[in-house]
């Protein structure tokens, strides 16, 4: 089930002080650095088409957790 979260516009949101954020950079980041990585073209488009659920079912902080951990469930 995906949550739905209100945002309240009268409040700052501290989560963005480091500033612009979106998925598209994150996915632009994603895609250069498995370039550089010398990563076959095929397969940046599997981890971008998954990387496109993991934005739909999961959250920002749940991601954090996930990457703070090493990776581990």
């Amino acid at each position: 089930m995906v949550e739905a979260r209100v945002v309240d516009p009268t409040k700052e949101d501290l989560r963005y002080l480091d500033g612009p954020w979106s998925n598209t950079a994150c996915q632009g980041y994603a895609i250069m650095a498995m370039r550089r990585a010398g990563i076959d073209e095929a397969t940046i488009q599997k981890v971008m088409y998954e990387m496109t659920w993991c934005f739909d079912d999961t959250t920002v902080e749940e991601a954090a957790r996930y990457y703070c951990k090493g990776g581990a469930a």
